[in-house]
């Protein structure tokens, strides 16, 4: 697969960064995809977060360390949803972003993370 840089703005299961910031990280991937028009978001712990556009693998200019990864689970899983994902390393549930644009998502952890 071609890939090209795009610009956009056992661990311990409760790590993270601080209240919000994964919020802000979340949405940002999420706005390249619309912008670019992308049909999937790849979001792996310290690299480099990707969109699929048109078939290609296009990087965003930021990393995402693992404890971001984990602040993204806590800003934007209900309480309910997050201790299901601590308890079984994976779920899948459906984000509304805005009034138009929902994603289908599957949030999952490989080897702790």
């Amino acid at each position: 697969m071609h890939s090209e840089t795009l610009m956009s703005s056992p661990v311990h299961h409760d790590s993270g960064t601080s209240n919000g910031e994964g919020l802000k990280a979340w949405r940002s991937w999420l706005d390249a995809c619309i912008r670019f028009e992308a049909s999937d978001p790849i979001v792996k712990s310290d690299q480099t977060p990707k969109v699929r556009v048109k078939g290609s693998l296009k990087g965003l200019q930021t990393k995402c360390p693992m404890v971001l990864m984990f602040q993204v689970a806590r800003d934007i899983l209900d309480e309910t949803q997050y201790e299901y994902f601590k308890n079984t390393g994976s779920i899948d549930f459906a984000y509304d972003y805005d009034e138009i644009n929902r994603f289908r998502v599957n949030l999952f952890m490989a080897r702790g993370k």
